[in-house]
């Protein structure tokens, strides 16, 4: 054909990197993997999976982007202290010890939001006025999750739930590019008895 279109045309690719390295491919954060699985096809997009290392931070990834529409991705982590630093999450002495996070959620492209769910063991951490009132000790359970949805200038917290050892807390909130507190609603605030 003299004029070959993308009609005209079909790939299926799978392939295994090893050594791999990029900046900014998750999220804008550093990603290292010793494998990586890669599948891609010109009718359903291409899928990354692997053991991998975002920032440093070692997790498991499955990141897929469909031919059309926003990219699908689900992370599994467990971030101690120096992790959390390392990946700009740091709340200083107010949040210590072991969070292991799982993360699934959509990765908005042109004026989509980033819409991610975001689940929490809360179980490991101490906890000090994180939220007004409350402190938790290493060892009692308590589990949060809530949906980050990210924006151009502010990040939203929303459907915050955070349960067990006595606590109820639910509501929302939202942070400027700073990360300072523009508004925060939780019609449901139950810390544990003492606090």
């Amino acid at each position: 054909k003299n004029a070959i279109t993308k009609a005209d045309t079909s790939y299926s690719l799978t392939a295994d990197l090893t050594g791999f390295a990029a900046d900014k491919l998750v999220m804008n954060q550093e990603l290292e993997a010793s494998t990586l699985k890669i599948a891609a096809s010109n009718t359903t997009g291409y899928q990354v999976k692997g053991d991998v290392k975002i920032n440093g931070q070692p997790a498991v990834l499955d990141y897929r982007q469909p031919a059309e529409g926003d990219a699908d991705i689900r992370l599994s982590a467990t971030l101690d202290d120096a992790s959390r630093a390392r990946l700009g999450l740091d709340l200083g002495p107010a949040v210590t010890g072991a969070l292991p996070v799982k993360l699934i959620g959509k990765i908005g492209s042109g004026d989509h939001d980033s819409r991610l769910g975001v689940e929490a063991d809360l179980t490991a951490l101490r906890l000090d006025n994180v939220l007004p009132g409350w402190v938790k000790v290493p060892g009692r359970s308590a589990k949060a999750s809530f949906n980050v949805v990210q924006k151009q200038s502010s990040t939203r917290f929303e459907d915050v739930v955070v349960e067990g050892g006595g606590v109820s807390i639910k509501g929302s909130l939202e942070v400027d590019q700073n990360g300072d507190l523009v508004n925060a609603n939780f019609p449901v605030y139950s810390p544990t008895d003492g606090d």
